[in-house]
């Protein structure tokens, strides 16, 4: 990624020292607001009127630093503040607290990151198709975003983020059916012995080791996920794994059979990095090493188009064939809440890219004082 700097107020000055400069105090850009001054505990923005969207409504804007959440959030409930965003981690207690106050306006802004259950078809058994696409029907992902904390999530029923322009409205996502899932195996050979709780094909059992971290909320889902399939007759083991040991001896070199684990795709919609073909291997981040000719060449194709309509189309078509082939199932986007004062008119923050998209068209904010948290 290429950033570019102002040569006259940074011209000779050694990259090591970038992060001490002046510069960073007083940065210059073409955004809707310039940094007037900022230091441990404010920053103080006021509005850019040569913004090539317009000037914005909104004349200033200050940004007030917190030691810590619940702190932000007494500073927005006494009327300090007019906004702020929690995300799925920061207590219940301050959501909740946040959520019953009249005069503030929440709004469920879901992050492009996914947490994935990463199906390995390259190992037994899961490079059969039949038993991943039992799992899609076995596992409960509503139940799963109901487990967690706050209950903060969106499902992600495809590797193109919901909500993006990139995203197929009419894919259909598996749903709950272990009955269907029982039957797929059935079909598939798998059976289940009389009296036995695992079913088996020529003699092997359907056993698999699920991998996750330590994160807490993994762990939630990976115990789910064991729970869930177990129901259908697999067997599953969830093992925990440092992060660190998790990605280098298990995802990178694809020495697992499934692992609960995040994926963020960023801002553009490109699925290649994470599902192509040619990224199974080495340090490619397609963790599962799926492999399918027609997809490579969807997303071979997206890459080449300068054509957003024929790319999307390409997108959709790719997401079609990624539902069929379930190379690993997609779960649940985090949401953060953004609690912002009823003062605060006509915000379209929509996708979280990142945590400054909340800002996306800030230019057009407008400020109603004549209400106020907790007025009728």
């Amino acid at each position: 990624m290429k950033v570019f700097l102002p040569k006259h107020l940074l011209d000779g000055t050694d990259g090591t020292a970038i992060s001490t400069n002046a510069f960073n105090g007083q940065p210059i850009g073409a955004g809707p607001y310039r940094l007037i001054n900022v230091d441990q505990s404010r920053a103080l923005l006021r509005a850019n009127d040569k913004y090539h969207f317009g000037a914005p409504r909104l004349a200033e804007i200050e940004l007030l630093f917190f030691s810590d959440v619940t702190t932000a959030a007494a500073a927005v409930l006494s009327g300090q503040a007019q906004g702020i965003m929690l995300d799925p981690a920061s207590s219940a207690d301050d959501y909740e607290a946040l959520a019953a106050v009249d005069g503030l306006q929440s709004y469920e802004l879901h992050r492009t990151a996914f947490t994935v259950l990463y199906l390995n078809t390259g190992e037994a058994p899961l490079n059969d198709a039949a038993v991943r696409q039992a799992i899609a029907e076995a596992v409960d992902i509503d139940e799963i975003i109901d487990s967690l904390p706050g209950g903060r999530a969106v499902r992600a029923d495809s590797p193109i983020v919901v909500g993006t322009w990139a995203h197929n409205p009419d894919i259909d996502p598996f749903r709950r059916d272990p009955g269907s899932a029982r039957d797929r195996l059935d079909d598939a050979g798998w059976t289940l012995p009389d009296n036995a709780s695992v079913r088996s094909r020529n003699g092997v059992e359907l056993r698999m080791t699920l991998l996750t971290d330590q994160d807490p909320v993994r762990g939630i889902v990976g115990e789910a996920v064991a729970q869930q399939l177990s129901e259908i007759g697999m067997s599953v083991t969830l093992a925990r794994e440092e992060s660190t040991d998790l990605i280098g001896n298990f995802l990178i070199p694809r020495q697992y059979q499934a692992a609960v684990f995040g994926w963020d795709p960023g801002p553009d919609p490109d699925p290649y990095p994470a599902w192509h073909s040619s990224q199974a291997r080495d340090s490619g981040r397609n963790l599962a090493a799926y492999a399918n000719e027609q997809a490579d060449r969807l997303m071979e194709d997206a890459r080449r188009t300068r054509d957003l309509d024929e790319r999307q189309r390409l997108y959709f078509a790719f997401q079609d064939i990624f539902r069929e082939d379930v190379p690993s199932l997609l779960l649940y986007h985090p949401v953060d809440t953004y609690f912002v004062t009823e003062q605060i008119q006509d915000l379209n923050p929509g996708v979280l890219f990142h945590n400054s998209s909340r800002f996306r068209n800030v230019h057009e904010w407008v400020f109603e004082e004549t209400i106020g948290i907790g007025e009728p």
